[in-house]
């Protein structure tokens, strides 16, 4: 089964926030077979942890294990500030209380555009959910999202593609293939 991984995390100019920027990324990936439901996963890898401007890192971080060029996949980077935020969603406590409804509302959404209406286009979606995901996902906690969520590039195996995340300050290019 093929793999979508971020493979390398390019800080091209840190978040206006003091200090390295800890990084990570909010995916909800729309299913269109099977259970043709939304997942929100948090894709995240510890050498993320302390960005500086410049900086590049090459570690795999995995974003769907079951990858299909056939779903649906919308990214925001975020940069973490410290205290309760969505990286801590392990942890007993509001956080985790939050992640239920806004995977129950992203797929909500999902339904009503990527499943519901038919004949929409990846782009066409992505228009619908993006200030959805925004919204949720820019509340979380203390972080800041690094610009808007974004339709994540779907490369084919053996490829690479790019896309840049630029918000608060800061712009990142990440690169994603397929394993």
């Amino acid at each position: 089964m093929a793999t979508l991984k971020v493979d390398k995390l390019k800080c091209i100019e840190a978040t206006s926030g003091p200090g390295p920027d800890r990084i990570y990324m909010v995916v909800v990936i729309g299913r269109r077979s099977g259970s043709k439901k939304a997942e929100l996963k948090i894709v995240h890898h510890s050498e993320w942890d302390s960005m500086s401007t410049g900086e590049t890192r090459n570690e795999d971080a995995t974003v769907d294990a079951a990858y299909s060029p056939n779903d649906f996949y919308l990214g925001a980077l975020v940069e973490r500030d410290g205290g309760q935020d969505v990286l801590q969603l392990d942890v007993p406590g509001p956080l985790k209380q939050w992640l239920e409804p806004v995977a129950f509302h992203m797929n909500e959404v999902w339904q009503t555009w990527g499943v519901n209406v038919q004949g929409l286009t990846d782009d066409q979606i992505a228009a619908k959910l993006v200030h959805t995901m925004n919204s949720l996902v820019g509340g979380a906690g203390d972080d800041d999202l690094v610009g808007s969520a974004r339709l994540l590039p779907k490369p084919k195996a053996g490829q690479t593609s790019t896309t840049t995340f630029s918000g608060d300050g800061g712009k990142y290019e990440a690169s994603f293939r397929v394993n």
